[in-house]
């Protein structure tokens, strides 16, 4: 069973998509398919697996999603999506772990859940 964001999609609102440094060229390219209100963007640097520090756009949005986030909880820019979000679920570091399903599509236990939001809670400073 793959790793499959949509099936969960009703019980989590893709929260997981949330606010992520994007590509200068890929926020540019994409203007016309922002979903919602951006309320401030910040310039930041990002290193990608290239070793290459790229120039990002942070976009803050009131609810914390990301702006290309649509309405069906798809992505408007899936084939440009950034690098971060392409590997989310991977597993390769902890933040990368789905809440509600392992990398290769089976459900986390409600344990592998507690444990989850345990570590980011402590990374959080909650």
């Amino acid at each position: 069973m793959p790793f499959e964001c949509k099936k969960y999609h009703c019980k989590c609102e893709a929260r997981c998509c949330g606010i992520v440094p994007i590509p200068v060229t890929t926020w540019q390219k994409n203007q016309h398919n922002i979903q919602r209100e951006v309320k401030e963007k910040h310039k930041v640097y990002a290193t990608g697996q290239d070793n290459v520090r790229h120039t990002c756009i942070l976009p803050l949005t009131k609810d914390a999603l990301c702006p290309f986030l649509k309405k069906d909880l798809s992505c408007a820019i899936y084939e440009e999506r950034p690098q971060v979000c392409q590997k989310f679920g991977d597993e390769s570091h902890w933040a990368l772990r789905c809440p509600m399903q392992h990398k290769d599509g089976t459900p986390r236990s409600e344990d592998d859940l507690i444990q989850l939001t345990s570590k980011i809670d402590e990374w959080l400073g909650s």
